[in-house]
C-alpha cells in the first residue's frame, strides 16, 4: 500500500514538475550603445571588421533620439572610413567612443 502512494506521488510530481515556463525579458542594446560598442571595437582593431558596415543603420536609429551627437558621429565614422592608417582610424574611434 505505501509503494502505491509513493509511485502516486512520484508520478503527480513528475506531470507537475517544478513549474511552467518562466519567461526572461532582455531588453536590446540602444543604438548609442550599439555605435560604442562598434567605435570601440574599431579603436582595438585599427581596421573595419565584419559587421562594421551595419553602423550605418546603427546611427540612423540614433538620429531619432539624439540627432546632435548622430550626425557628430557620422562625420566622425565617415572620416575613420576615408583614413589608411591604423592608428589615425583608432584614435579617431576611440575618441568618438569617448563622446557616446
Amino acid at each position: 500500500m505505501a509503494w502505491k502512494k509513493l509511485i502516486v506521488l512520484l508520478i503527480a510530481a513528475v506531470v507537475v514538475g517544478c513549474g511552467g515556463p518562466t519567461s526572461v525579458k532582455v531588453d536590446a542594446p540602444s543604438a548609442g550603445q550599439e555605435v560604442k560598442s562598434m567605435l570601440q571595437s574599431m579603436a582595438e582593431e585599427g581596421a573595419p571588421f565584419s559587421g562594421w558596415e551595419d553602423i550605418g543603420r546603427h546611427i540612423a536609429e540614433l538620429k531619432k533620439t539624439d540627432p546632435d551627437k548622430a550626425a557628430a558621429v557620422e562625420a566622425g565614422v565617415a572620416e575613420i572610413n576615408g583614413m589608411t592608417d591604423a592608428a589615425a582610424r583608432k584614435a579617431k574611434a576611440k575618441e568618438l567612443a569617448e563622446g557616446l
